[in-house]
């Protein structure tokens, strides 16, 4: 009997979209997203606003007091600006840092005006993502701004760095690929480009893959330039995560200039940090703000 092609198609999307989206739909993610409904997105204390230029509009939501810091959250793939969503609400963390959360380019209402569509440079995305930057700098003269990048954000923030050292004065990189070698696309992401598998998966898997294949290419183009970045640097690692090798926390330690930078590796812990973790992001944020690395603990 011959196996019925729509039912194996069906079962190997699915299993592509969950390992895409790095989501088994554990509890913590469930309860996340309810979270971010219910206490988030109508939060009257968290602002909305564009940043435009040219053709393209950068999307952001941000509150708080720059007492301390400011703090710019980057989100993975796929994802949007309620990624760092429980940073938002955390009033005791907003006391000291205003906190801006964007939609990265290509992603939610961050888009070009006449055709949305990904950015797969990082230093395109750097480009577009620097008016914001300039604004926060502007709005709050003298005080540090910290990069905070989860997953594929993780991966990007330190080009921005880079590319606009006068604007950035700290990168919390977490559980992100930052090796080469180590972020090559997976099976998965290989057998997700075949046409009818591809038509399967959705528009928003599609473009978690087309991400993924350029993950490799720009982080080898990052591997020549991180003697560049003079500023405070963390990175978070959990042991147990599957979507990134904990071994980038490796290569990171290898890249780094111990003067400026810690490596932080977390026992026990995947790859959702920013969501089962949060007050220890809020922690490390405060640590670079007052260069105090050393105090990234729980």
């Amino acid at each position: 009997m011959k196996p019925d092609f729509n039912v194996s198609r069906t079962s190997i999307a699915s299993l592509i979209i969950v390992l895409l989206s790095g989501c088994l739909a554990p509890p913590e993610i469930e309860e996340h997203r309810a979270f971010i409904a219910s206490e988030v997105v109508n939060s009257p204390a968290i602002q909305g606003g564009l940043i435009a230029q040219e053709n393209f509009e950068l999307y952001y939501r941000a509150t708080g007091s720059a007492e301390m810091a400011v703090a710019v959250w980057v989100h993975g793939t796929p994802g949007g600006w309620a990624s760092g969503g429980r940073l938002l609400v955390n009033e005791e963390f907003t006391r000291q840092v205003l906190f801006a959360s964007i939609d990265r380019p290509g992603w939610g209402r961050s888009q070009f005006i006449d055709a949305p569509q990904l950015v797969t440079s990082y230093a395109e995305q750097a480009k577009l993502i620097v008016p914001l930057l300039k604004k926060l700098k502007a709005d709050n003269p003298g005080k540090p701004l910290i990069l905070v990048g989860h997953s594929l954000g993780g991966s990007i923030i330190p080009v921005i760095a880079a590319d606009f050292p006068e604007l950035v004065n700290g990168l919390l990189i977490v559980s992100a690929g930052l090796d080469p070698e180590l972020t090559l696309p997976r099976w998965y992401n290989r057998v997700a480009r075949n046409r009818l598998i591809n038509g399967a998966i959705g528009e928003r898997m599609q473009a978690a893959n087309v991400e993924m294949y350029s993950l490799a290419p720009e982080l080898e183009k990052l591997s020549r330039r991180w003697t560049e970045l003079k500023m405070p640097i963390i990175v978070v690692q959990g042991d147990e995560d599957e979507l990134v090798n904990p071994a980038n926390a490796d290569y990171a330690e290898r890249v780094l200039n111990p003067e400026y930078s810690r490596i932080v590796r977390l026992p026990n812990q995947g790859h959702f940090t920013h969501v089962e973790r949060t007050d220890l992001i809020a922690t490390c944020i405060l640590a670079i703000a007052n260069q105090q690395l050393d105090r990234c603990v729980e």
